[in-house]
C-alpha cells in the first residue's frame, strides 16, 4: 500500500498546516481570507512530511479518499 505524500506548510517560518492535498487546501484557505487577495502556493515553504503511518492490530479494512485499500 502506497501512503498518500502528506506535506507541511510554513508563511514566514510559521508553521500553518499539514495536508495531503495542496490544491485542496489552497482553495479552503483562500475562501476564508474574504475580500484579501488570493494566495498561491509560491507564498509558502512547502515540505514534504515524514509520515510514519501504522496499521493497527486487528483492523481487516482499511480506507483512503472513500476507496478501500490493502
Amino acid at each position: 500500500m502506497t501512503e498518500p505524500t502528506i506535506y507541511n506548510i510554513y508563511w514566514h517560518g510559521d508553521y500553518v498546516a499539514t495536508t495531503n492535498n495542496l490544491d485542496k487546501w489552497l482553495e479552503e484557505n483562500n475562501s476564508l481570507r474574504e475580500g484579501e487577495r488570493p494566495e498561491c502556493l509560491d507564498d509558502f515553504v512547502i515540505e514534504e512530511a515524514d509520515s510514519y503511518i501504522y496499521k493497527n492490530e486487528g483492523v481487516r479494512r482499511y480506507f483512503y479518499d472513500g476507496k478501500e485499500v490493502n
